[in-house]
């Protein structure tokens, strides 16, 4: 009896070491992330994780000046397994967001539009690959998961 109830603790001792959730594996990750985002953003910023955790879009959290103005938007993409950052952009508005796994959505909203379709696409905003490791105009297929 006492073996059988040895073995049922030590199961379940394995179990929850082996089968931790995406939130502890975040915390084991080495926080270098957040001493960037502080020297890069200041105190008022805030991370998002893709959604496998392997990398993260760090932005600073600005205050409107005006209800109609969108506030600047100033981030960057960081690899977490080479704990580098990948790519930054200091935008005067806008926002960002993870659209897969590996692709980063980041929207504009333009100023004046000229009468050039073509330049106008790019007014709008792109989307960053971490695999291609450069930008993608909105109008390209984006590969979802």
């Amino acid at each position: 009896m006492l073996q059988k109830f040895a073995a049922f603790i030590l199961i379940t001792i394995l179990i929850n070491a082996c089968c931790g959730s995406k939130e502890s594996a975040k915390i084991q990750i080495s926080g270098d992330y957040k001493k960037i985002a502080g020297s890069k953003l200041g105190d008022n910023y805030k991370i998002i994780f893709n959604s496998d955790s392997t990398y993260l879009t760090a932005y600073q959290l600005n205050k409107n000046s005006n209800e109609n103005i969108p506030p600047a938007l100033k981030f960057f993409v960081y690899d977490l397994s080479a704990e580098k950052i990948l790519f930054e952009d200091n935008l005067p508005n806008g926002k960002v967001e993870w659209i897969n796994d590996h692709q980063v959505k980041v929207s504009t909203t333009p100023g004046i539009v000229s009468g050039k379709e073509e330049k106008n696409k790019s007014l709008f905003g792109y989307t960053y690959d971490v695999n291609l490791k450069k930008k993608i105009n909105q109008d390209k297929h984006i590969q979802t998961q």
